[in-house]
């Protein structure tokens, strides 16, 4: 290129110095003629090679300061093992995919813990003995004011799991609950507000036209249904499948979901 480059040079300095010779209207002697030729060409490429070392110049002071860059920013560390703690029942089934994804990894960061009430995480949070928590969202409330905003939302991972369940078939209707008994756990969480809500909205009050036995999890209201005759309990999912499952009697009379919408 460059020996292209300087023929090329050559041909415009030859014709500068053939028009000059034609304006002048004089000739110019061969070796004067080539003395300017050489000299035109010399200065030329000196200009021509300038900028490219201008150019290798700025690449190396880029790179300078990508390099004191790179030197400078802090390089990111990944904990040896990211502790997870969920309840059982529909907040630790949203989590199966990790969980699963977890345990065929060779390379997993992950260590899972599973709870039967939401009390039992409380401390573990506050006291930084785990680093994430699937919660009822109440709570996630309660625990970002105690540990003054060090708690942050990552997702909801639950919506829509929760059933009124009957060993019979007398309940159709948020109105058939009246007078009933009705087994549920979550006392203080979000089931309890949910299932007050729906029975006020309805017209019953949850403290004198229904007994409300509460249970301290989801597995003893699902072997109280399946024991007892007629008997109604608030279950989320998989618990319903699973009391389905054991006595065909079982079946889902009310979805709290629709209800909520309905109102």
């Amino acid at each position: 290129m460059k020996t292209a480059l300087r023929n090329s040079t050559f041909l415009i300095a030859a014709a500068m110095l053939l028009a000059g010779a034609g304006c002048s209207g004089t000739q110019t002697p061969a070796a004067t003629q080539q003395e300017q030729t050489e000299a035109v060409t010399e200065q030329t490429e000196a200009q021509t090679e300038k900028p490219a070392e201008t150019e290798s110049a700025a690449e190396t002071s880029d790179t300078e300061e990508s390099t004191t860059t790179q030197e400078t920013e802090p390089a990111f560390s990944t904990p040896d093992k990211i502790t997870v703690s969920a309840l059982k029942g529909p907040t630790a089934m949203g989590m199966t995919k990790l969980m699963n994804d977890s345990d065929s990894s060779d390379s997993s960061i992950y260590d899972f813990s599973i709870y039967a009430a939401p009390d039992e995480l409380t401390p573990l949070v506050i006291q930084g003995k785990t680093d994430i928590a699937c919660l009822p969202a109440n709570l996630a409330s309660v625990l970002y004011n105690k540990t003054e905003g060090e708690v942050q939302v990552l997702a909801i991972n639950t919506l829509g799991v929760l059933y009124i369940v009957e060993n019979g078939d007398s309940v159709s209707s948020v109105a058939d609950l009246k007078g009933k008994t009705i087994y549920a756990s979550g006392k203080g969480a979000t089931p309890e507000f949910a299932l007050n809500y729906i029975l006020k909205e309805n017209g019953i009050d949850p403290e004198n036209d229904v007994t409300i036995e509460w249970k301290t999890e989801h597995a003893e209201c699902l072997t109280a249904i399946t024991e007892n005759e007629n008997s109604v309990a608030m279950l989320p999912q998989p618990f319903v499948t699973t009391a389905m499952a054991k006595n065909e009697n079982i079946r889902v009379a009310l979805d709290l979901t629709a209800e909520w919408d309905a109102l």
